[in-house]
């Protein structure tokens, strides 16, 4: 999908404030539900992935399965909530150079390491509040495989969270040097209400413990 398409420092692939956020995504619903919501918390709108089952419900991207997203650059971030579950997961398929492709779960019930050929499941902790999810994906494919991570192919992502954003940078920026849009305490906020819900955003660069 982007390999044609210029690259900017930033590439967002989701972002709930769009007047159509799942453009690019599908929905896989069998129990429970995919909605657009209204968070009191951020004053703003989010997307809520819910069910009993949590591996029943997601949505990915692209929308066509025939399709990659073609994303070269390495890191990926989530900025989500926990709902009422404390599971959540989620879903990166990537190419490295060697032409494989590499598929990373992510999830909150996973407790060590699972590391298989074409697959690696990898343990995730979140905070109660809304976490910003930073994936060093090149990090990963070389730890793990000692290969190089060439580009991303899909995104899944499954209940239960609340989700604002999902983007792809191309290196570590400061606070500083990303847009504001990227911002969830810049989003949809009155200048009174900023300075109180600063810290409602906790920053969590993924690390590889096994």
């Amino acid at each position: 999908m982007f390999s044609k398409v210029y690259q900017p420092g930033l590439i967002c692939i989701f972002d709930a404030d769009n007047e159509k956020p799942l453009k690019i995504w599908e929905k896989k619903i069998q129990d429970g539900s995919v909605k657009r919501i209204l968070s009191d918390e951020i004053r703003g709108l989010v997307l809520e992935i819910s069910s009993k089952m949590p591996m029943s419900n997601y949505i990915y991207c692209p929308s066509n399965i025939k399709q990659s997203l073609n994303i070269y650059y390495p890191y990926l971030h989530l900025t989500v909530k926990l709902s009422y579950s404390s599971i959540f997961a989620f879903d990166v398929l990537i190419i490295d150079d060697e032409n494989v492709k590499r598929r990373f779960r992510i999830s909150t019930i996973q407790t060590f390491v699972d590391i298989q050929p074409f697959m690696c499941k990898l343990p995730l902790s979140l905070e109660s509040g809304w976490n910003e999810i930073t994936v060093p994906l090149h990090h990963y494919v070389k730890s793990i495989y000692g290969t190089n991570y060439s580009k991303t192919q899909r995104v899944a992502i499954y209940s239960n969270c609340f989700l604002k954003k999902i983007y792809f940078s191309d290196k570590e920026y400061s606070d500083e040097d990303i847009p504001l849009e990227f911002h969830i305490e810049d989003i949809d906020f009155q200048e009174n209400y900023q300075n109180k819900l600063s810290g409602v955003l906790q920053k969590k660069k993924m690390s590889l413990k096994r």
